[in-house]
């Protein structure tokens, strides 16, 4: 089955038919389908989170539109720009939710050290304008700095593909 996943990915993104899916043939994928992402509809119906996965990548391709950068040149990843504006208390919620599912697969994973950094929860404010410089100094970062520069990256690395299309799919998601 992931070989035809694989061949159907190909075909839409106009890849080398003689690229195989090990490797990084996948790499930049959705970036072919920007800034719609029309051409992916039906490519991922028979995953068994097929209609979730196009669910959230419409929501991708509408936050992040077009790849082109306002000095020139395209972007090799998805950039949001010319963001809705949304109220305060709704990105302290989506903070808040955001920062307990972390805590959540820290858990999972068995990382009792960045568990016990986002417990309890830590306070979200919301602000307007530039955000502060982190400091560049080792020992005058706070600890949930740290977790985040170094730990959660180590642990979102950790998580083991629960199905088989998964491994494909990292290297389109990359």
């Amino acid at each position: 089955m992931v070989v035809e996943l694989f061949e159907r990915m190909r075909v839409a993104a106009g890849i080398d038919p003689h690229q195989s899916p090990e490797g990084d043939a996948l790499i930049g994928f959705f970036q072919t389908f920007r800034p719609d992402g029309r051409g992916l509809e039906g490519i991922f119906d028979e995953l068994p989170s097929g209609n979730q996965l196009h669910r959230r990548l419409d929501q991708l391709f509408a936050v992040a539109g077009d790849d082109r950068r306002p000095q020139g040149g395209r972007d090799a990843y998805f950039v949001v720009r010319g963001l809705q504006p949304i109220e305060p208390e709704r990105v302290r919620e989506l903070a808040n939710q955001w920062l307990a599912n972390l805590r959540q697969l820290a858990i999972e994973l068995g990382n009792p050290v960045v568990a016990a950094e986002l417990d309890p929860s830590p306070a979200v404010r919301v602000l307007e304008g530039l955000p502060p410089k982190h400091p560049k100094r080792e020992e005058e970062k706070a600890s949930l700095l740290k977790a985040f520069q170094q730990s959660i990256p180590q642990l979102v690395e950790r998580i083991e593909p629960k199905c088989e299309y998964a491994e494909l799919l990292r290297q389109a998601y990359y």
